[in-house]
């Protein structure tokens, strides 16, 4: 081994250069036997090259951690994207009729199965966010009914109730049904209820009566053997029959207006039909019996409705968790 002849102060000069491996061999060699001997120098060298900037990671290492970065911000943005068109194409799904010819049509061959008859469209009309569909089959049970929908925010509608089958002639059938307001969507009074009225084939109906019933609180009454608050009183409206097939639909406030009800208040007081409508011929007579229907249209076979509370609860749960799915991806 080659004798150290290098001194502290000299080996201290040479550091810096030594450290970076820019010394000749022999110095390098010379300095290096002399560290092994002198922890002062040897400390001194831990220090320089503590001090020494690191080495810059290489421009491959750069690019695979961009490349790593970047694949975790588009899978978690893929999962976001993933659930809200789950979502959305679920809520499509749902709300899924137009409101033209074919979207009514398939709306009640879809809802509404009959035996061994096609069900047919009679005709349709809208009322708030609601729109309803008379529909009947000829068969010799006379056998028709009315569809409820109600509109999505993709401006579609879903089927929510039917009913069939309400009255006791072949003529005309009645219903009352929750309708949502489009001015008050916001507020308690959402929902009023409107009186639907279906006409099917009245060929020689001139026009139909209608008998209502208003229901209302009355403070100041005194009942002994009733509610001292609740009165109900009566009306009769007739309205003229133009086309041989038709559906009317009166909110609450336009019945109020038409049967001149004064002190109507919606959400607090209720008009509702107190009988089976009179069809009236082009002289005014009753012909209501000529259209009695003896059978039970019994023919149709309704699916149990589903809450949309429940599935727009499983919506906001499929949309949490394609947002901590995206989260933890972004966490590793």
């Amino acid at each position: 081994m080659k004798q150290n002849k290098l001194d502290c102060c000299v080996v201290r000069d040479l550091l810096p250069t030594y450290i970076e491996a820019l010394t000749e061999p022999e110095t390098t060699e010379q300095v290096s036997a002399h560290l092994e001997d002198c922890s002062a120098c040897r400390e001194l060298e831990r220090e320089l090259r503590s001090q020494l900037p690191q080495k810059p990671v290489p421009k491959k290492s750069l690019q695979f951690l961009k490349r790593a970065r970047n694949n975790r911000i588009t899978s978690a943005l893929f999962a976001i994207l993933s659930a809200i068109l789950i979502v959305v194409l679920w809520y499509c799904y749902l709300f899924r009729y137009p409101n033209t010819e074919a979207g009514r049509l398939a709306a009640v061959q879809n809802y509404v199965s009959c035996k061994d008859t096609p069900v047919q469209v009679v005709s349709y009309a809208e009322e708030g966010y609601s729109l309803f569909i008379s529909f009947t089959a000829e068969d010799d049970l006379h056998s028709r009914g009315i569809l409820e929908l109600t509109r999505g925010i993709n401006g579609r509608y879903r089927p929510v109730d039917a009913s069939y089958g309400t009255g006791y002639n072949s003529a005309v059938i009645y219903e009352s049904a929750a309708v949502k307001n489009a001015e008050l969507i916001d507020t308690q009074d959402a929902y009023s209820q409107a009186i639907l009225l279906a006409g099917f084939a009245c060929k020689d109906v001139d026009a139909v009566r209608i008998r209502y019933s208003y229901s209302y609180f009355d403070p100041d009454g005194d009942y002994e053997f009733s509610d001292p608050e609740f009165v109900t009183t009566t009306f009769e409206k007739t309205y003229p029959v133009t086309e041989n097939t038709f559906l009317w639909a009166w909110s609450q406030e336009e019945l109020a207006h038409d049967l001149g009800i004064q002190d109507f208040t919606a959400g607090e007081t209720f008009i509702d039909v107190s009988h089976e409508p009179y069809l009236l011929d082009q002289d005014g007579n009753d012909i209501t019996e000529q259209y009695d229907n003896t059978e039970n249209p019994s023919w149709l076979a309704l699916p149990d409705g589903t809450d949309l509370r429940i599935l727009y609860i499983l919506m906001f749960g499929i949309l949490v968790a394609g947002i901590l799915a995206a989260k933890q991806i972004l966490e590793q």
